[in-house]
């Protein structure tokens, strides 16, 4: 635990030195509440508990956020940090295992809780990858509630542009919805427009909505594919791509995974 916390210290002090090489400055620490769940701290098995919780989460966080990185260097960093998060992700699960410590219940559709409460050592889905959270879906996690921008361990929110929590994420077997460009840079007062790419391997045919999975439709598609966005992107709008194979209903179980657009002024 030593180690870890070392890691997580000199992760920090890595990214600011980073930014500030490409003349940006670092987001301001907010306020954290670490006791929010109200456990972690009485024992070692407590604390494992929440540790789990942390890692699993970091993981997926810096899957999702990946693609929204322009810099390379930025990505390269973050890469590495990501490599470094599954190997203590990997080493907590081993130890929530071999203690029988027990974990219920998921904290989503994204989670794969490891023995004894659930039944997978490594976190994957079923093409053996990492699940991803979008920036939005982790909020969720740390706040406690959708669509609010504070609460939970960030008591009073966070710093930076990504501050509002979306929907709570669904298993995404694979499924893929990003957007390019993202964040949207405009002039002051203007919508965005942006290119939407999708991947679904488990759905024959989607629908993508805007705002809920039953809010206005974007495209009714095959399973991957790409399309524009009119000039209508606002700031903090959550995309919806859901499973519509055989006449799914529009509902969060089938939501295949989420995209939070976030548009920029100078």
């Amino acid at each position: 635990m030593n180690e870890l916390a070392n890691d997580e210290r000199t992760h920090v002090t890595l990214l600011q030195g980073a930014i500030a090489s490409l003349g940006a400055l670092a987001i301001a620490k907010p306020a954290i509440n670490l006791n929010a769940l109200g456990y972690g701290f009485a024992n070692m098995n407590a604390f494992l508990k929440l540790a789990r919780i942390f890692e699993d989460v970091g993981v997926t966080a810096y899957g999702g956020a990946a693609p929204l990185i322009q810099s390379k260097v930025i990505l390269g960093y973050a890469a590495r940090i990501l490599a470094t998060e599954a190997l203590h992700s990997g080493n907590i699960r081993d130890q929530i295992a071999r203690l029988g410590i027990a974990t219920l219940p998921p904290l989503d559709g994204a989670d794969h809780l490891p023995p004894p409460s659930g039944s997978q050592y490594f976190p994957t889905d079923s093409n053996a990858i990492t699940e991803t959270r979008t920036p939005g879906q982790v909020l969720y996690l740390v706040y406690g509630a959708a669509s609010v921008t504070s609460g939970g361990f960030f008591p009073s929110g966070v710093n930076g542009i990504l501050n509002t929590s979306s929907a709570t994420a669904a298993a995404s077997d694979g499924a893929t919805l990003t957007a390019n460009p993202n964040p949207i840079h405009v002039v002051a007062g203007a919508d965005g427009t942006t290119t939407i790419s999708w991947n679904a391997p488990t759905a024959q045919v989607i629908q993508i909505h805007v705002g809920s999975p039953t809010g206005p439709l974007f495209t009714d598609n095959l399973n991957s594919g790409s399309m524009t966005t009119g000039s209508w992107v606002t700031n903090g709008m959550v995309l919806f791509l859901q499973d519509v194979t055989n006449g799914k209903p529009l509902t969060s179980t089938n939501t295949l995974a989420t995209l939070v657009l976030n548009v920029v002024t100078p």
